[in-house]
Order: structure tokens, then sequence, then C-alpha cells
């Protein structure tokens, strides 16, 4: 500043020194004085400078203890509040995928306006690696994870609150890995340093001591597990209330420690009482609901002198449903599920879900995990037991075979050579699906066509019957399912039911993950509606349409069996309308 000669640098490097200076002395008068400054150039700079240890202002804040380092924080980010707070929303939602992409805007918005280093960059950053857990993306998460680390130590320093965090998710990742040796000595040396800068009772410790006890239990350290979770539920409880979500995790954990101890009956009490708690607070659809009712099922199986599996097909269909087939939960209920088969004799039925499901937990936990590991010597021990039975592993596998096979995969070819070689398409899996409901899930929208062109062409069975074929357990449709909004529009073409009803009730509207499929669905239900009331607005509403979103418009069915045009019958200008629309596109 002393060798500065244009009056405006000299007012900058004035303004900045008076600033650091400011956050050192803990005014936090200098948080109104930087909210006036009007040129975001200026405030850029300002917020961006080092001093002479090269650390930024909001840095120096965090290490000097600065009382409003949230606010400070603030400063040139109203823009992204917003975004954020939609993100947060998402995330308590369960819409993972769209708040991972807020994130990431705000993420590269905060790079690009605060620099890498930022605390508050970092942050976005790492919440990007927090909904990547969330997702099963286990080796995405831990690389986001340490590199949010390696900074935070270098920026913040290692005994940081917000390091010692990023060490706890880092610790967390490692247990879902099956690297539970690592994960409890990173948890044993975070924990305590962590304690003594938040204090006993903070949330962030609570949470993090009980992720630890989820490590004991994994390590058969049962009594130390339930010892750490009786102690976070009765702080939690006295905190948080008995019904709050994070106390319910924690008796939901106390439960899983009684009966890996096998203490079933009581931890089916408990899971019962957390399940109706759960229910009421979050949902019945909510991921932590349905892992609830999850253990409930298999404890039942375990405690009844019977061997009726069906509450735990009931879970999975409704784990596909809330959250789709290859979501962790859904993977390991069905894991757990065969796991029963195969302790009760069932081998050629565990066969065939654990060869179902070992391809998508290899994607998820890789090929060292426990649980993979486990899947593959089951496989080849019983493949070896029906060879000695003198069976071969596919003889008495009718509903698993390439009927159903062809269309998961998105083999095309062999789906036409199925056919040809006149395959039932009707055939349902061993989840009451039918080839139809496969393709649709998985996203395969030629596969899709191929089949309903098949059924349209020999009418074997009725298309519309085809089309509109629902699960045996859910009466789920393919529509519900739709992996994106092509299989939509192709289903929609060939006469799908627009608000089918599964057995809940809900139509495809209510339960699809996809806004486009939302956005088609809700365009469809609007000109179902100008037809029935003869609204003027209905051109208006169509031309919201593209030409092939326009043609599954028009092919739709409503649950009465009527398409628009039978809605129009006693609307002759409307009618008119749609057919002039047609023609235009």
């Amino acid at each position: 500043m002393d060798f500065a000669t244009c009056p405006n640098i000299k007012k900058l490097l004035r303004l900045i020194s008076e600033s650091f200076q400011s956050v050192q002395n803990g005014n936090t008068e200098v948080i109104s004085r930087l909210n006036r400054i009007k040129d975001k150039d200026i405030l850029k700079i300002v917020m961006n400078s080092h001093n002479k240890d090269n650390k930024t202002i909001v840095t120096v804040a965090i290490h000097s203890d600065f009382p409003k380092v949230k606010q400070l924080k603030q400063v040139l980010q109203d823009d992204m509040c917003t975004e954020k707070r939609i993100a947060e929303v998402l995330v308590s939602q369960e819409r993972y995928e769209e708040a991972l992409k807020l994130y990431r805007s705000v993420f590269e918005k905060r790079k690009d306006l605060l620099g890498l280093e930022h605390p508050d960059t970092l942050d976005m950053q790492l919440m990007v690696g927090k909904i990547l857990y969330k997702q099963q993306k286990y080796m995405e998460a831990l690389k986001v994870s340490e590199d949010v680390y390696k900074t935070q130590k270098e920026v913040l320093g290692e005994e940081n609150a917000d390091t010692l965090m990023t060490n706890v998710l880092i610790a967390l990742i490692f247990h879902r890995q099956s690297k539970d040796e690592e994960a409890l000595a990173l948890y044993e040396k975070v924990l305590p340093k962590l304690i003594n800068i938040l204090g006993p009772n903070h949330s962030d410790v609570l949470g993090a001591q009980g992720e630890m006890a989820l490590v004991l239990c994994a390590l058969f350290k049962y009594e130390e597990a339930l010892k750490v979770n009786n102690e976070i539920f009765k702080i939690r409880k006295e905190i948080d209330g008995p019904n709050n979500p994070k106390t319910l995790v924690v008796q939901n954990n106390i439960a899983m420690v009684l009966a890996n101890q096998g203490k079933d009956e009581e931890a089916l009490e408990l899971y019962k009482k957390v399940y109706e708690a759960r229910k009421k607070v979050l949902g019945p659809n909510h991921s932590d609901t349905l892992r609830t009712s999850h253990w409930i099922a298999m404890l039942t199986c375990r405690t009844k002198e019977t061997d009726d599996a069906d509450v735990l097909k009931e879970v999975i269909e409704r784990q596909e449903n809330a959250l789709g087939s290859d979501h962790f939960d859904t993977l390991s209920t069905q894991y757990n599920h065969a796991n029963y088969l195969f302790s009760k004799g069932g081998i050629e039925e565990s066969l065939k879900i654990y060869q179902n499901i070992i391809g998508r937990y290899k994607d998820i936990l890789g090929h060292s995990h426990t649980y993979v590991v486990d899947i593959e010597k089951k496989i080849t021990l019983i493949k070896k037991a029906m060879i000695m039975a003198g069976r071969s592993e596919s003889s008495d596998f009718p509903q698993q075979n390439d009927t159903h096979n062809a269309p998961s995969e998105g083999n095309e070819q062999l789906v036409k050579q199925l056919l040809q070689q006149g395959a039932d398409v009707m055939l349902i899996s061993n989840k009451g699906n039918t080839a139809l409901h496969i393709a649709a899930s998985k996203g395969f929208d030629r596969i899709v066509d191929i089949l309903l062109e098949h059924v349209k062409n020999y009418n074997l069975p009725n298309l519309g019957d085809f089309v509109n074929a629902q699960t045996t357990n859910g009466r789920t449709s393919a529509l519900h399912v739709a992996g994106n909004k092509n299989v939509a529009i192709s289903l929609l073409k060939y006469g799908a039911i627009y608000n089918i009803k599964n057995k809940i009730g809900e139509a495809p509207i209510q339960v699809s993950k996809h806004t486009d499929i939302v956005y088609l669905l809700s365009v469809i239900e609007e000109i179902f509606t100008c037809c029935e009331n003869g609204s003027e607005n209905l051109l208006e509403t169509m031309t919201k349409l593209k030409p092939d979103e326009i043609k599954a418009a028009t092919n739709a069915h409503n649950l009465n069996g009527e398409t628009m045009f039978n809605k129009a019958t006693n609307q002759p200008h409307i009618a008119r309308q749609i057919k002039k629309l047609q023609r235009r596109k």
C-alpha cells in the first residue's frame, strides 16, 4: 500500500487492510461495511485477498473466533442462497439427483467467485460428496471427500471442526466399503478432538458416535455398540425429543444390535415402535421407514415357525417402487431374502436372487466387499450342489429365463429372436414383472417398442391388456416404473392409461422420479380436462408438447378407457383443434 500511487488502488488496499484488521479485532461492523459495497468486482477482490499468512478474510475469521463467521461467509453469496435452500429441500425429499445438480452449480459458482480454498466453496464441494454417498456412489464420494480434506487441512488446519467432520464422512464411507478396521481407527482418532471443540452433546458429535457404533456392530463388538447407542439415545431423547428422526435413527440402531445378539423378540418389538414413528414423521415410503420395515419382515420370518417369506417380497416391491430396483436398500432386502431362503433349503430360488443382484452390488460396493464375496461363494456352492444332485443350474427355473434376461440386459437382437420363436411376453418373473416392466424400468425404449409392436401385430395378448399389465403384488404398471421420458412416450403411444392406479391408489405422475415424465403427464391431464370441459385453451395447452409427445398424448387412455378424441365426442370444435394441431406438427 505504501508504494501504490493510483488513488483508487490505495483506497482499495486500505479497504482490504481495514477489513482484515476489523475481523481480527472481532469488530462485526465490517459485515455491514462490506455489504454496502455495490461494486461486486471490488467486493470479490476484498473477499479473495490473502494476508501475509496466505489466509483469506473468512479463514482469518475462523481462526480468530470472529463472532459472526456465518454472516461474514454470506457476503457476496446472496444469489446462491436460493439454490442452496432448494437443494436442502430436495435432499429432505430424497430427490438426490436434482439436489446434486444444484449443489454442483453452487460449488462451481463459489469456486469462480470465492476461489477453491474458501471455506464456503469447500462446504459445497463436501455436500457434493455427501449426496454421492447417499446415492451409494461410494468411490466417487470418497474421492471428493478426500480432496476436500486435503484442502481443509492446509487452509483451516487438521484440528478444525469442519476438517474433522470431513474425516467423519470418510470413515462412514470406509464402513460402507466394508473397511471397518480403518473406519474405527479414524473415528477413534477424530471423535475426542471433535468432542473437545463442539462439546459432548453437539448433534454432529452424537451423529459421529452413532456411525462409530455401526462399525462396532459390524466388527461383532455388540456390547460396546449397544452401550454407545444407549448413551446417544438418552441425550437425543432429551434434546431432540423421542420422535425426532435423529432419535429414531439411534433407536433403530439399538434394535439392529439386539437382532445381531439373537434377541429377536426384543429387537422386533423395538423395530415396530420405530416403524410406526417413522411412518408418521417421515412417511411410509421414506428410505428410513422402508429400511425398518425390511428388518421387521426379516425378524418376522425368523421368529415364525412357518417359512412364509411373502412379507419380504412385499417390502422389496415397496422399495422398488419408492427407491428403485438398483438402490442399495432394495438390493440389501433382496440379499437378506435370498439368505433366508438359502437357510431354509430353497437353494434354487435363492440362486436366482443372488445372480440377479451380484452385478449391481459389485457396481456399488466393489468386487472385494464382504457381501459380494459371500454371494459369490453361495452361488458356487449352490451350483456344485445342483450338479451333484444331477440337475443343471437352469432346469428348474421356468420364470428366470431369457424372456426376462434379454430385456433386462438391453439385448435387442435376442429379444427379437425370442419373439420370433414364440416367447410368451406375458410370462411373469419371480417378482411379478413382465418383460415390458423390466425393459421400461431399465429405460430401454427400443426394446419397449419391439415388445409393443410385436403384441400389436399379433394381438397376443390384447395390446391394451399388455401395455397396462400390472404386477401381482403392487399392481404397478410399466408407466409407473418408466426409466426415462422416451419409454413413457412409447407406452403412451401404444395406449397406456396415463392415470392408472397401483395397489395404494397412486398414479404414475405421483411416483415417477423423472421431472420430464411428470411434466408430460401433467400436460396430458390438462388436455383431457380441456376436452371434457370444451375449453378453448386446448390448442395453447397442446403447443407445449413436441411432435412425438403429441402422438403419445392423442393415443393415451384414461381410467375409463377413453382417448382425448373420445372425451371430445360432444365437442366438435375441440376435435377439430386436435386434428389441426396434428397436421401442423
